[in-house]
């Protein structure tokens, strides 16, 4: 995690932001929100392009040949992430109703909406098998639990990425897991003063099933072992560093390379 430190302590050391800075990465911020929605509506199937997303969250246009599925998921999508980001300026803490709050916007309009799934759920292309729904309750307040003595004790990266983990071995949800633990990981990021992740479906998607998958079998049956998925989201967030610091050096023209710092 020294990597992730290191570009941390740049970000760090150009705040507080000055004007011109602070113009350089708003724009940034409202730009991701197509971007994020789209990325993490296709790694679930969603079809639509960045552009196509983009007109229907910022002008509402329908767009042909597409479902309507499709143009709600981005609807609520940017109305989660707003809903996310205005979480994190509040500092909102991160619990069972978090979550349950996230996940209602996202699926709206949904019967299950909000709530704790009642029922079996699968994960399509997974080996690992979702617990029985009358367990998820107790399991859910374990992750939670857990969570709260990770932020004490964990790298931040370390904390969000078991986070996500976690909730998906739950799958508390009839539907919207993966979208809601995708959007809870980020609110964490984003309080302890990290850049959101973006899961890029056209390049990522393959290897974030392949490695929750893996992760999810390895270890106590059942639970699964998160290092590996948690070493993936850290490369992860190391491209979302980059990204970020980029935005706010580029105005004194060194913004950083392709190369990595040094290892403290």
């Amino acid at each position: 995690m020294d990597y992730l430190d290191d570009l941390k302590q740049i970000l760090e050391e150009l705040r507080p932001l000055n004007t011109e800075q602070m113009s350089a990465l708003w724009p940034r911020y409202e730009a991701e929100r197509p971007i994020f929605v789209q990325s993490t509506n296709a790694i679930e199937g969603n079809t639509l392009t960045l552009g196509e997303t983009t007109v229907v969250l910022q002008e509402g246009v329908t767009i042909g040949g597409k479902s309507v599925k499709e143009h709600v998921e981005a609807i609520n999508g940017g109305r989660a992430f707003d809903l996310m980001l205005a979480m994190a300026s509040e500092q909102r803490a991160i619990t069972n109703n978090t979550l349950l709050a996230l996940h209602e916007v996202i699926v709206a309009g949904e019967s299950y909406a909000g709530q704790f799934r009642n029922q079996a759920v699968y994960i399509s292309g997974a080996e690992h098998v979702p617990p029985n729904h009358e367990k998820v309750r107790g399991l859910m307040d374990d992750v939670f639990a857990t969570y709260e003595k990770d932020i004490e004790k964990e790298h931040p990266v370390v904390a969000g990425a078991k986070l996500h983990f976690n909730i998906v071995m739950v799958h508390p949800f009839v539907d919207g897991n993966g979208r809601t633990a995708r959007l809870i990981n980020n609110l964490h990021l984003i309080k302890c003063g990290y850049p959101p992740v973006i899961i890029d479906a056209s390049q990522d998607k393959p290897e974030y099933f392949d490695t929750l998958n893996r992760a999810s079998i390895s270890g106590e049956p059942g639970k699964g072992d998160p290092a590996e998925f948690i070493a993936y989201m850290a490369r992860l967030e190391v491209r979302a560093l980059k990204r970020y610091v980029n935005v706010l050096t580029l105005a004194h023209g060194d913004a950083l390379g392709e190369n990595e710092p040094s290892s403290r």
